[in-house]
This record gives C-alpha cells, structure tokens and sequence, in this order.
C-alpha cells in the first residue's frame, strides 16, 4: 500500500526518489506514473471508471501537457494546453462552453480547436 492508502508499485534510483509508480487508484481503475530526477510526474497513462483511456505528458509544473485520450465509445483527442493549464489546442471529439453557462457544444472527431490564452475560440473548423 502507498501512503495514499492505495495498492502500488513503486521503483526507486540509487538517489531513492521515486521513478516510476504503478497503482490501482480508489475508484479501481489502474494508473502507470514516470518522474523525472526530481520526481515531478512526466507521463502518465491510466482509465476512468468509465472506460476512458488517456496518456498524459507534462512539464515540470504539470501545467502545460499533452494528452491522449480515448473515450470507452471510440471518440479520440489529443489536447494541448499552454504552461498556465489552460487548453490551447483540441484534435479530436470535444466539448466546450461557447459562453458560461451555456449548454456545451460538441465536436466530432474530425475536428480542430484553436483557443487563446483566456479561452476564448480563435478557430476552430469543421
């Protein structure tokens, strides 16, 4: 068990920091962690209880990543969001609210997203 009161698996470098940790998160669902030298997680790769399917890549801070995703019903996406967290950039199946509180829109998986710093749309096609 992991101090997080979870089943893992955790590797350690000569240095003993963690490098790589393998769990099963408390929904059940099974998570794979890689950190770099100073442990700050880097890629990961796990399910949801819905049968999402996502591998992440991050930056130092885990603002500015890259992700994988693929939804239990076969929609994919690759999103990239800038070094704030913000979304920056969606391939793929989406959602979004065009304005707060509005109902969300939807993309198909043939879609491109392009978004600014605030979240506001610049483009976006089909």
């Amino acid at each position: 068990m992991s101090a997080d009161n979870e089943p893992a698996l955790e590797l350690y470098d000569k240095d003993k920091k963690c490098r790589l940790r393998v769990a099963v998160a408390a929904d059940g669902e099974p998570q794979l962690w890689l950190y770099d030298t100073h442990e700050h997680p880097r890629i990961s790769a796990g399910l949801s209880p819905e049968g999402n399917a996502t591998l992440g890549l991050f930056d130092n801070d885990r603002k500015g990543t890259i992700s994988l995703n693929i939804k239990a019903d076969g929609k994919p996406s690759l999103d990239l969001t800038d070094h704030d967290g913000k979304p920056r950039a969606i391939l793929g199946y989406t959602e979004f609210e065009v304005q707060p509180g509005e109902l969300a829109e939807k993309r198909s998986v043939s879609s491109l997203v392009l978004s600014d710093p605030s979240g506001g749309i610049l483009w976006k096609a089909p």
